[in-house]
């Protein structure tokens, strides 16, 4: 819009740098106004995902919340030349990364579709023996197995082949990974919507998860770091550091890091009340994205849920009607605030964080106005899980290198629409030292280029919520308004100056044939001054034969017209959107899924709760 409006046609008489130079004098203040505000604007309507090249951060989108889908889920790009896209639940409670392949056996109907390795030209499956733990062998393939206590479970086999974090125009550096293809899946993972698992535990066995391949890729991530911040509906996945949505210095914690993360509580309590409502037998505490809710030992659920309870009978119901156990309808979202605030400490290095009630209170429907207990009955087991409720507002930020968690509310964003497939092919690197695929030739050279620049992908930390992305187009469509009603209005300047110098001229022009005596007012004389000097004029072109010269056409005229000879200005090449975002513009919602969630059983396997 500046460079247009800097571009008004100049007069006949005034060279048309002259002019621009005159303009961008005169306005250089409104144009740089004009450029940051629609730099700040632009950055707010960005998704609040992306890699950033300057800090070595990939950034991913969460989908997902705890009443609909009862799990949070993040979209990984597979394979080559154009990957396919498989949704993994995003599990710090389990090590493994599986989703079903084409022409499984028993495998439900989820988001995406399978996987398909003959699609895939970089893709290989991992063989028995040479060092790799397979828990079975069939047509020389390293198989697994996964089982779960509540009656779950997924098989199927190893492979190898690039993968990147997220969708299409978030540009996450692609790297070769180990993730296991389903050919068999049973009871929640048959149902579940999401198409499989992506675990971030660290591993006992020895086996690299996938997160540890991602860090292995040091050119483009910077540390042994992955954060999580949860919204109501969806969030933001970080690897190679923390998000920086959080609104205030991170609280740090020690953390263990056996099969698990792991933390040590010393007691919680209401905010601004010293005495704790729970001060002992926590027991075994685990971090796990993977469980829905927030699981206490049976004992410290009944006290905490008694207590609530208590505090909203004295305090008006907390702004809503009792409905059902532990549960209230509410008329407005905004009167969840009302709950009281927890506040929980840890007994390793003293630190503590407020839990709110907008977090351990969900709803139970997207569109409900009935709110429950996020956090529930883990029965005689003495172990405690703190899952999705727990982390809902939170960026919680695992720190792997110093074996610490962070804590620090944030203004998690929200995503609900996923972008389409990707479309387009890109261009993979072959690591040095790779052995051959077994199944299918390997890519060949090229470097990975990313999709988009490094400047504009920064852009992607703001948060984008709806409010802000629906001001921030109001705003930019009104200076977009502003900037035509200001060429418009230098385009007609310039038409009047054109139509005045064409009546001068040829005013000029009768004036020399009648040898320049009297006629014309003051006015007259006044402007065609610049144009009369004491020598007689130098003839034009067509003069010596009784030809008079054609007055200058005005703008309006010109701008509707073509110079004999040349092609009509009508037809104009329609401009075509090319970038990262071109794919990523059609929108669509997936459905809602069954409810279910992750949690660890006592005898050490995981354990997927029903909710």
């Amino acid at each position: 819009l500046v460079d247009a409006m800097a571009a008004a046609p100049a007069s006949p008489r005034e060279p048309r740098a002259r002019t621009r130079l005159r303009h961008r004098r005169r306005h250089a203040p409104a144009e740089a106004s004009i450029r940051l505000l629609g730099c700040v604007l632009l950055a707010a309507l960005r998704p609040a995902a992306g890699y950033d090249p300057q800090r070595r951060i990939e950034t991913a989108r969460l989908y997902g919340d705890v009443g609909d889908y009862a799990y949070y889920f993040i979209d990984m790009m597979v394979g080559s030349p154009i990957p396919q896209r498989a949704s993994v639940i995003a599990d710090t409670g389990s090590t493994i990364c599986a989703f079903p392949c084409s022409g499984c056996e028993q495998c439900g109907k989820h988001l995406d579709a399978s996987f398909d390795f003959s699609k895939s030209t970089t893709a290989r499956w991992v063989p028995c023996g040479s060092g790799n733990r397979c828990a079975s062998c069939q047509q020389g393939r390293c198989g697994y197995v996964q089982s779960y206590t509540e009656g779950s479970s997924i098989s199927g086999s190893l492979l190898e082949d690039y993968v990147s974090l997220g969708d299409e125009f978030q540009s996450n550096p692609p790297v070769i990974a180990r993730f296991g293809c389903h050919s068999k899946e049973t009871k929640l993972f048959y149902t579940q919507r999401a198409n499989g698992i992506f675990g971030m535990a660290p591993s006992s066995s020895g086996k690299a998860s996938i997160l540890q391949d991602l860090f292995k890729d040091k050119a483009h991530v910077d540390s042994s770091v992955f954060s999580m911040c949860l919204s109501e509906q969806g969030g933001l996945l970080t690897i190679g550091g923390n998000s920086s949505l959080h609104r205030a210095a991170p609280v740090w914690v020690p953390m263990q890091m056996r099969a698990s993360y792991s933390v040590v509580l010393s007691s919680v309590s209401f905010e601004g009340d010293s005495s704790a409502v729970l001060s002992s037998d926590f027991g075994f505490t685990m971090v796990d994205s993977g469980t829905t809710f927030t699981y206490l030992p049976q004992p410290l659920y009944r006290k905490l849920s008694d207590a609530v309870t208590r505090f909203c009978k004295a305090n008006q119901e907390c702004g809503g009607k009792p409905s059902g156990s532990g549960c209230w309808t509410m008329d407005r979202k905004e009167d969840v605030e009302k709950f009281p605030s927890l506040r929980v400490k840890f007994r390793q290095g003293g630190g503590s964080m407020l839990w709110r009630g907008q977090s351990y209170m969900y709803r139970k429907t997207v569109n409900s106005n009935k709110w429950c207990f996020g956090f529930q009955d883990n029965g005689p087991v003495r172990e405690t899980v703190l899952g999705a409720t727990w982390m809902i507002g939170q960026d919680v930020i695992f720190d792997l290198n110093k074996g610490r968690l962070g804590l620090a509310p944030a203004d998690c964003p929200s995503f609900v629409k996923r972008p389409a497939a990707p479309s387009r092919p890109i261009s993979l690197p072959v690591p040095p030292g790779r052995p051959a695929a077994s199944d299918k030739p390997a890519a060949s050279g090229g470097g990975w280029m990313p999709h988009g620049g490094g400047a504009m992908l920064r852009w992607t930390q703001l948060p984008a919520t709806p409010l802000l992305q629906g001001a921030a187009l109001a705003a930019l469509l009104l200076l977009a308004l502003c900037g035509v009603l200001s060429l418009v209005r230098n385009l007609r300047a310039a038409d009047a100056q054109a139509r005045t110098l064409a009546t001068a001229a040829a005013a000029s022009a009768a004036a020399a044939g009648e040898g320049v005596s009297g006629g014309g007012g003051a006015k007259g004389v006044r402007r065609k001054r610049t144009s009369l000097s004491a020598s007689p004029p130098a003839k034009r072109s067509g003069e010596e034969s009784g030809e008079r010269s054609p007055a200058p056409m005005p703008l309006h005229v010109w701008l509707t017209s073509s110079a004999p000879g040349s092609a009509s200005a009508t037809g104009s090449d329609s401009a075509v959107g090319h970038g990262p975002h071109s794919a990523a513009s059609s929108d669509a919602s997936p459905s809602g899924g069954g409810q279910d969630g992750r949690t660890r059983g006592r005898s050490g396997l995981p354990t997927r709760l029903r909710s």
